[in-house]
């Protein structure tokens, strides 16, 4: 048996391996913060050294008894870090039988069963805990990028005869490595439109996004001002959170005749630090504006106190 599994191991070791390192491409190309590919790689070395341990063996407890420890950590390292990369716990559980099943060669079987009890109870304890911090990360995390969404405030950027364009939402798609906003842009006139973004700068970095939409007249559109992540030509844009601080020209023009309708610069969104920004210039110009009330206030009730003592005398 010792041989079977040492073979098994070996072989599998080579394809874990391959496997592992498409799951760590995946997950550094989705940027989900996991690590599963590489606890999968460090399984597969695992898995090699235990089966050429056990293949090695022979009659050396010594030696049978290292490879069930390294069978043993590498299902204590693939099970606490599955994630996305579902087969690690096929693989991981199948480290554990190979321990599992070695003990019962070093010791009686008594021993063996009471040692193999303890080591489940106790790694899959440790599997649960380690799989509910990840996924309970994970939740946190999109729950803090949901609360932000929620707080966004639609906003109408343009108004005017030609049209009307309103920035309602974010917008993400993972799987087109795509991010930006949702808009609404309705035709005002009786012809057919075609309306884009140029000269647009994110948090002050030029970078224009995938967008242009034709609206027949008097109709409206819903459509998405996107920026793809992954593109060689944007450096500053890789999440929803780097939007910021856009600022752009609104360009407008008939579709069928080409003639320009409206080009016009806008602010497409507005960082809530320049908002406060605004806000405490507003206060402080307030708060000026009441301290100076207050100064001619005393200094008419002091001109006002002075001339009725100068009356009295």
């Amino acid at each position: 048996m010792k041989k079977v599994i040492g073979i098994i191991s070996i072989v599998l070791s080579v394809f874990v391996g391959l496997q592992s390192m498409i799951a760590g491409l995946g997950n550094t190309i989705v940027n989900n913060g996991e690590v599963s590919g590489t606890a999968g790689f460090i399984l597969a070395i695992i898995m090699l050294v235990s089966g050429i341990l056990t293949l090695a063996s022979r009659e050396s407890k010594g030696v049978l008894i290292t490879a069930i420890v390294f069978y043993i950590l590498g299902g204590i390292t693939g099970s606490c870090n599955i994630g996305s990369y579902a087969d690690l716990q096929i693989w991981s559980i199948l480290n554990l039988i190979f321990a599992g099943a070695l003990i019962f060669k070093v010791t009686d079987k008594k021993k063996a069963t009471i040692i193999v009890a303890v080591m489940v109870f106790i790694i899959g304890g440790a599997s649960i805990i380690g799989n509910k911090v990840i996924k309970g990360n994970d939740n946190e995390t999109k729950e803090i990028t949901k609360n932000e969404n929620n707080n966004f405030t639609k906003k109408v950027i343009l108004d005017n005869d030609v049209c009307k364009f309103t920035v309602l939402e974010p917008a993400e798609d993972e799987s087109m490595k795509t991010v930006g906003y949702k808009v609404l842009v309705e035709n005002k006139t009786n012809d057919t439109i075609s309306v884009g973004l140029q000269d647009v700068s994110v948090d002050g970095v030029m970078n224009d996004p995938m967008w242009a939409v034709d609206i027949t007249a008097k109709n409206k559109a819903y459509s998405q001002v996107e920026w793809v992540t992954n593109s060689s030509t944007n450096e500053n844009v890789k999440s929803i959170d780097d939007i910021k601080d856009v600022k752009g020209r609104v360009y407008i023009m008939n579709a069928d005749t080409g003639e320009e309708l409206c080009n016009e610069n806008v602010d497409l969104l507005t960082s809530k630090n320049d908002e406060d920004k605004k806000e405490d210039k507003k206060e402080t110009e307030e708060s000026k504006d009441e301290q100076s009330d207050n100064s001619n206030k005393t200094s008419k009730k002091s001109s006002s106190s002075k001339s009725n003592a100068s009356s009295k005398k």
